[in-house]
């Protein structure tokens, strides 16, 4: 009996590893608990190969997956890419509700499950409208991150939106819920632990001949922050000249000290371990970061663009000793995204405005 599942396990181990090298999905052979692999010091890009089946396609006419042809209904596994063509194609996701794409759309694909404290965790789509449109439909319990024209999106759980990819920029139409649009942040998810084996490619940064310094706003590198508390920390970027940099994309990288994770970069809305923030005019990115519910040390690392230029800065977390959440104090909870759900997703947003899209907009049209 141990030699039939020794020869089983090898027999797996080497179908995985040949649908790898053909970029397909790994299957998990051992356990059925997959490993996985990831560095906080590489770039992950948008390449991931993963296990999990997510939900299903269905169509009345062709639509590919991956640029595989297939017809009628269709198995979807996490990260594939959908494009629909003469007909629309109907997406049912597992616990998160269902997309319906017009014909000649094309659509990735992605799930997750947020939440910085365990009590705090649902399951989410993260998604990018490459092409076309799409009408987004969560379940009570579920939100979306979409990205689609370069802006990004984030929806309350239970929302209902319809979102077009257009040249002059995304077009969005609430139904119901709130969909809130943020500014150009590029966002790391991480992998889910049980569920899936990702492959993580890594990009070494291209030498730049142009000199900048980076410099926190407050002149002590060190804050305290208490536990589940939300703070932004800014950073100015200049030029040998001393004159700010506008639109150079800083990224923020979230260091544990003492061995745990006590808090992500990000809004409440999508959260992660690293975070790439355009400065604005006056040359300033805005990285926020919420606390999680235990006490500690973190460093927050911020590289401007591609020169290698840092600025580090130690955030302390205390325990909360009273209630100190208020709406006064309290940033808007739509939906939270931690950074520890699928690896080698880098998605693109801006923070333009923070607030809300309510549903009454009347210039957000989709024909």
């Amino acid at each position: 009996m141990k030699i039939s599942k020794l020869f089983t396990t090898t027999l797996c181990l080497i179908l995985s590893l040949a649908q790898t090298l053909m970029t397909q999905s790994v299957f998990a052979c051992i356990d059925g608990n997959p490993p996985f692999t990831t560095d906080a010091s590489t770039t992950r890009l948008n390449s991931i190969v993963t296990v999990g089946m997510i939900g299903s396609v269905e169509s009345s006419s062709e639509i590919t997956i991956n640029g595989r042809s297939v017809r009628g209904k269709e198995s979807l596994r996490d990260g594939v890419i959908v494009r629909s063509t003469n007909a629309s194609a109907q997406m049912t996701l597992d616990g998160i509700g269902k997309v319906l794409m017009s014909s000649e759309s094309e659509m990735k694909i992605s799930t997750s499950t947020p939440g910085v404290e365990k009590k705090d965790q649902h399951s989410a789509l993260v998604a990018t409208l490459i092409e076309g449109k799409a009408i987004f439909k969560l379940n009570p319990d579920s939100s979306a991150y979409v990205l689609s024209s370069g802006e990004s999106f984030v929806s309350s759980r239970g929302a209902e939106f319809r979102l077009a990819s257009n040249s002059s920029g995304p077009i969005l139409r609430v139904i119901s819920g709130d969909v809130n649009s943020m500014g150009s942040w590029t966002v790391e998810l991480a992998p889910r632990l049980a569920e899936m084996l990702t492959t993580v490619h890594s990009a070494r940064p291209k030498s730049s001949s142009r000199k900048y310094s980076i410099k926190a706003f407050e002149s002590d590198n060190q804050t305290t922050v208490r536990a589940m508390e939300a703070k932004e920390f800014k950073f100015r970027v200049k030029d040998n000249n001393s004159r700010p940099v506008s639109g150079l994309p800083v990224t923020f990288t979230l260091n544990t000290i003492d061995g745990e994770e006590i808090g992500v970069l990000g809004y409440n809305t999508i959260t992660a371990r690293r975070l790439t923030v355009s400065t604005d005019a006056q040359g300033v990115a805005v990285v926020p970061f919420r606390a999680g519910s235990k006490p500690g040390s973190v460093s927050i690392t911020a590289v401007a663009g591609d020169t290698g230029e840092t600025e580090n800065k130690t955030v302390t977390v205390t325990s909360a000793k009273e209630k100190f959440w208020t709406k006064k104090n309290a940033i808007p909870v739509l939906v939270t995204a931690t950074a520890m759900i699928v690896a080698g997703i880098i998605v693109v947003a801006t923070k333009s405005d923070r607030f809300p899209i309510k549903e009454s907009s009347p210039i957000l049209i989709i024909p």
